[in-house]
């Protein structure tokens, strides 16, 4: 069964998710041998790469370039795992409300190592 999680993210902000997986009766779910997969819009990441888990704990990891582009509103998540016998089974399903963040990164501007150029989107309602 599914777990419901549902989170907010800003636009543009590095975030990790996590998810506590349990089985049915409650217990941790063990998580050795099974190749995780989390996707939410064009976003898609995989174990062991964009993904860890430790223990019965799994974590997105997302990258500010992941969700700078994401539409405001509410959008679909889900986290898979597929067996070494290729079975599949859905571990996690939500909602993720994007916030658009009113520091996006500027594109085409040649920026300074480690100095970050924003630009302010959106205007000042009166």
């Amino acid at each position: 069964m599914a777990v419901n999680q549902n989170f907010e993210l800003y636009s543009g902000d590095t975030a990790d998710v996590s998810f506590v997986l349990t089985d049915a009766q409650g217990l941790p779910l063990i998580l050795n041998g099974l190749t995780l997969w989390w996707g939410m819009g064009d976003i898609l990441k995989t174990s062991p790469d964009d993904i860890t888990a430790l223990d019965n704990t799994v974590t997105v990891h997302l990258a500010p370039a992941d969700s700078v582009e994401l539409t405001t509103g509410g959008m679909r998540h889900q986290l898979r795992a597929v067996d070494v016998n290729g079975r599949v089974e859905t571990f996690a399903t939500g909602i993720c409300r994007v916030t658009q963040s009113v520091f996006q990164p500027t594109t085409g501007i040649v920026v300074v190592p480690g100095v970050r150029t924003l630009r302010l989107v959106g205007g000042v309602r009166g």
